[in-house]
């Protein structure tokens, strides 16, 4: 909580009252909670209490105080919330390596094609790219859908580093039927 210079120790009690009721802060609820606190010199009348109130924010500009206070969280938040999408990007990148890796070594799973989607979709979220499952397309279109639980871990390999041109084939072999 910044304070203001010369600013009294009643108005800076009222102000971290104010600050600390977050979005619904009113004046009404400051001045609640305020002579809830049975500070010397608080008044028991609510419109006094709320009138004193009133220019203390003025005078401090607590407005001003709690728009610097907000965007200060705001930034924190954001600073943090990067790095953790940084993290995360960098898990599932490290997760895609060892799936691949998983390619090389012929230990593959036919689930781990599914790891792989996933993982890909989720990194493509991560760096903020727009992910859709549908895909309008205009003209004629032939679909021919493809199944790899048939191929070799090499056919697989060729697959996944765009050896099959898009075509359904890896290595010669038909991925169809």
């Amino acid at each position: 909580m910044a304070t203001q210079p010369k600013e009294s120790e009643k108005a800076k009690a009222a102000y971290a009252i104010y600050e600390g009721l977050g979005t619904a802060r009113t004046l009404e609820k400051t001045a609640e909670a305020y002579r809830r606190q049975n500070l010397p010199g608080t008044s028991s009348k609510p419109a006094s209490t709320k009138r004193v109130l009133s220019g203390w924010s003025a005078q401090w500009h607590w407005q001003d105080r709690i728009a610097a206070y907000e965007e200060k969280f705001r930034a924190k938040q954001q600073t943090a919330a990067e790095k953790a999408r940084l993290a995360n990007i960098d898990l599932v990148r490290t997760a895609k390596e060892r799936l691949v890796e998983s390619l090389d070594e012929k230990t593959f799973r036919a689930d781990s094609t599914q790891d792989l989607e996933r993982l890909v979709k989720l990194e493509m979220q991560l760096l903020g790219a727009p992910l859709t499952d549908k895909h309008e397309v205009s003209g004629d279109l032939n679909v021919r859908v493809a199944t790899y639980e048939h191929l070799s871990a090499d056919e697989l390999a060729a697959l996944a580093a765009g050896g099959a041109g898009g075509t359904g084939e890896a290595g010669g072999a038909d991925c169809g039927d």
